[in-house]
């Protein structure tokens, strides 16, 4: 296993959402924005903007100590248009990854957010690292989701797309074992 920093993880982690975004972005403008709007369960433009604004959220307001994914802008613009989506995904990748490289994962910041309907906001301690991990995780959740809404128009994505990374590690450690077995009867 290489020997690289948590830093270095995590910007690798973003970089790959990032090639995963890119891949939806790559997709027909129409499909992408749901201009057919068949589909009860949303549309691909919707969950685009979902994850660009938690990455961009983390981007905008680490630095000030407190991350608020409550005041995300919501800008349907990002739903509409994919080439205006992934020119913010790369900005706030750029200003991550010099971030990161300065501060570090642990850099302590305070989360606010609503976890309960009618509730009201709670403010909680969390690191920057680790709402990176988050924003990683809940990026490829949705992108699972796209590759299910996606499938509906027959578009399919890079394999691994829409995969938590240790699901691939296990199914890939799966498919050795199968391998060896068959090769040792």
């Amino acid at each position: 296993m290489m020997n690289i920093s948590a830093e270095q993880k995590l910007i690798l982690g973003l970089q790959l959402v990032f090639n995963d975004f890119k891949q939806v972005c790559a997709i027909s403008p129409a499909i992408y924005a749901g201009e057919d709007n068949q589909n009860a369960k949303g549309f691909i433009g919707a969950h685009m903007r979902h994850v660009l604004e938690f990455i961009e959220i983390i981007a905008d307001q680490h630095s000030e100590g407190v991350i608020d994914y409550e005041s995300r802008k919501r800008n349907k613009l990002y739903e509409q248009d994919p080439k205006l989506a992934l020119a913010a995904f790369e900005a706030a990748l750029k200003n991550l990854s010099t971030e990161l490289g300065q501060q570090g994962v642990d850099r302590i910041v305070e989360i606010c957010e609503m976890p309960a309907f009618g509730m009201g906001q709670v403010r909680v301690p969390s690191s920057l690292g680790r709402e990176l991990l988050y924003a990683i995780e809940h990026s490829i959740h949705h992108f699972a989701i796209i590759a299910m809404l996606a499938a509906e128009y027959d578009i399919h994505f890079e394999e691994g797309f829409g995969m938590a990374p240790a699901t691939r590690e296990h199914d890939m450690k799966m498919l050795y074992e199968k391998s060896s077995a068959q090769k040792a009867a």
